[in-house]
C-alpha cells in the first residue's frame, strides 16, 4: 500500500509541465549560463563574444514569455485593488486572474461609505505584460425594517413629493431618482438611474441607498399611507 507521502510524491513526479512553461524555464536556464559565463571570463577580448550570447538568450527568452500571452499556461498575477497591490496568484488566463480579484472585494473593508459604490480591481502578469481591469459594483445592505416587519415600499406624496400621478420620482441626467418610504418604518430608499461613478466618470449606473429616521414624527403624522 502506497503512503500518503509516496502518494504525494508519485503525483508531483508525474505532474506535467505545460510545454510554454519548459520552453521559458529552458531559456532561464540559457539566459543564467550564459550570465555566469560572462561574469567568470578572465580574457577581456571575451567580452564581445560572451556578451552577445547573453543578449541572444535574453531575446529568447523574452519569446518565451511572450508565447504565454493569451495561453492557458499558469503564470503568475498581481492582484491590485483601488490601486494598491495587496497579493499574487497563479491564474491560466487574464479572465481566471480578473474574477479571483474581483472575488476578493469585500464591502466591509469600505464600511465607511454609504450606498452603492464602485471598487475598481486590476491584474498585471509581469512576466508577458497582460493587464486587465474591471469595476465591482457593492450595493449597501439594506436596513432591518425598524417596525419588526418586512420592508413595504411605497411613495406617498406628502413625504416624496414629485408629480401626484408620479410620485416620487424626479428626472436625472438621462434618468429618473426614485424616492420611496416603508410603510412600517419609515425607513426611506433613493434610488438613482444615472448615477456615477466619481473615480472614473462613468454615467449611467444604478445606485441606492437608504436613510433611516430620514422624517419627523410631525411629518409621517400627516401621510395618507392608502
Amino acid at each position: 500500500m502506497m503512503t500518503d507521502a509516496t502518494q504525494n510524491s508519485t503525483s508531483t513526479e508525474t505532474e506535467a509541465t505545460h510545454p510554454l512553461r519548459a520552453r521559458v524555464e529552458e531559456a532561464e536556464r540559457e539566459a543564467a549560463e550564459a550570465q555566469q559565463a560572462l561574469d567568470v571570463i578572465l580574457e577581456p577580448s571575451d567580452d564581445c563574444a560572451e556578451g552577445w550570447r547573453v543578449s541572444r538568450a535574453e531575446d529568447h527568452l523574452r519569446e518565451a514569455q511572450l508565447e504565454l500571452t493569451g495561453s492557458d499556461c499558469p503564470r503568475q498575477w498581481e492582484l491590485r485593488e483601488e490601486g494598491f497591490a495587496y497579493d499574487t496568484v497563479t491564474a491560466s488566463s487574464t479572465e481566471e486572474a480578473i474574477e479571483i480579484a474581483r472575488g476578493n472585494v469585500d464591502r466591509s473593508n469600505y464600511s465607511e461609505c454609504e450606498g452603492t459604490i464602485w471598487i475598481d480591481v486590476c491584474v498585471t502578469c509581469e512576466e508577458t505584460g497582460e493587464s486587465e481591469s474591471a469595476a465591482v459594483t457593492l450595493e449597501p445592505d439594506e436596513p432591518a425594517c425598524a417596525a419588526g416587519e418586512h420592508h413595504d415600499w411605497c411613495s406617498p406624496h406628502d413625504l416624496v413629493g414629485g408629480l401626484e400621478e408620479n410620485p416620487g420620482v424626479h428626472g436625472h441626467g438621462g434618468g429618473v431618482i426614485i424616492t420611496e418610504v416603508c410603510r412600517h418604518c419609515a425607513c426611506k430608499r433613493v434610488t438613482d438611474t444615472w448615477a456615477q461613478n466619481r473615480d472614473t466618470g462613468e454615467q449611467g449606473l444604478r445606485s441606492v441607498s437608504y436613510e433611516e429616521d430620514a422624517y419627523t414624527d410631525e411629518e409621517l403624522a400627516e401621510v395618507d399611507w392608502s
